[in-house]
């Protein structure tokens, strides 16, 4: 790496919240999950969508500044599920769960959480790449748990959807970006809103930093190459999944 080029695959890590969601086609998703954190929505919330779509940015602003909140793809919170201090959590999150589902004594704490969970009315979200239908699960009555719970799927950002996000990026940091600056970057970079907010972040500090416009030949300079994704391949935000 040389001069001014700078990774993208370096990203940044604003703290997740409700405010730098971009919701894009997922307005539906982010209000219910705001419903669930003043209690005023479904007790038991199953999010799904495909990696970077904005689950665990969900979660984490859900979690807020009192965190309650697991990733089961890693083993030693997934041993945390039958900790009895979950049960007085008046909200938890339960992000990646997939490694708990297939897991026979995982798939029996979760279970049972799941179940204490219900009977106490306190707030649950859960999320994973697919609907429970679509993924292997050691016990057939926690499918069942899962599949009970309000459903919600995260769609992928489309074309229009990116563009106005890297409008509303460019705006906030004061950047004045071109029609071919943005066409350029919606080219080239990766779909989810985490990879192109990270992006014209280092766009916007390059640019102060050489007191220059982000002109496409600018943005060649600063941002590493990156294949365009193979066609039909769409993903929304996240700052983690």
């Amino acid at each position: 790496m040389k001069g001014d080029q700078l990774a993208l695959a370096v990203q940044l890590n604003p703290v997740p919240s409700f405010q730098n969601f971009f919701a894009g086609p997922n307005r539906l998703a982010l209000e219910t999950v705001q419903q669930v954190v003043r209690a005023g929505g479904p007790a038991a919330l199953y999010l799904y969508g495909a990696a970077a779509s904005g689950k665990s940015h969900l979660l984490k602003a859900a979690a807020g500044d009192d965190p309650v909140l697991l990733s089961l793809n890693d083993s030693g919170q997934c041993a945390r599920l039958h900790d009895p201090a979950l049960d007085a959590a008046p909200l938890l999150a339960l992000d990646d769960i997939e490694p708990a589902l297939a897991d026979p004594d995982a798939a029996l704490r979760l279970l049972r959480l799941l179940d204490r969970r219900r009977q106490q009315g306190r707030a649950l979200l859960v999320a994973a790449r697919s609907a429970p239908a679509r993924l292997p699960v050691a016990l057939p009555d926690l499918r069942t748990r899962l599949e009970s719970m309000v459903l919600l799927g995260l769609k992928p950002l489309g074309e229009e959807h990116r563009r106005e996000l890297l409008r509303l990026q460019a705006q906030a940091r004061g950047l004045e970006l071109a029609a071919d600056a943005v066409s350029w970057l919606l080219n080239r970079l990766p779909r989810d809103a985490g990879s192109l907010i990270a992006a014209l972040e280092r766009v916007d500090r390059a640019s102060l930093s050489a007191q220059r416009r982000p002109t496409v030949p600018f943005l060649q300079q600063v941002l590493t190459p990156v294949s365009p994704p193979p066609p039909g391949h769409e993903s929304a935000r996240t700052s983690s999944g």
